[in-house]
């Protein structure tokens, strides 16, 4: 029972680390500043620069930019920094919930899973 359960947990490790490696390596080369610089210089360079598709979410947003620049009007482009202001706070918010609470998360599940089937 004991090797199945390392043969197991060896698996999910081998197949779960590198999208866990791409996940960090995403969070940490999107430096949020970056993101938000881009969309506001839209408002206040007369010639601004598209960001740099570096992270996927920086290629996400890319689209988004290229509208905004097309639009050039100001309270449009003043949305669009807000929302992607909420977003790249939500996606910080968001990590930080996981790492502080998904081990607990696991702990809690595991202990209520011991007693019940104990």
């Amino acid at each position: 029972m004991f090797a199945v359960a390392i043969g197991s947990g060896l698996g999910f490790t081998t197949l779960y680390i590198p999208q866990f490696i791409n996940f960090i390596r995403n969070y940490l080369g999107l430096p949020p500043q970056r993101v938000l610089n881009t969309f506001n210089e839209l408002l206040t360079i007369p010639n601004p620069q598209p960001p740099r598709p570096v992270t996927i979410v920086e290629r996400e947003l890319r689209p988004l930019w290229d509208y905004a620049y097309s639009v050039g009007v100001r309270e449009f482009v003043e949305r669009v920094n807000i929302l992607v202001d909420s977003m790249i706070d939500f996606i910080r918010r968001s990590v930080t919930t996981g790492f502080i609470y998904g081990p607990l998360f696991r702990l809690a599940t595991h202990s209520w899973y011991s007693r019940r089937t104990s």
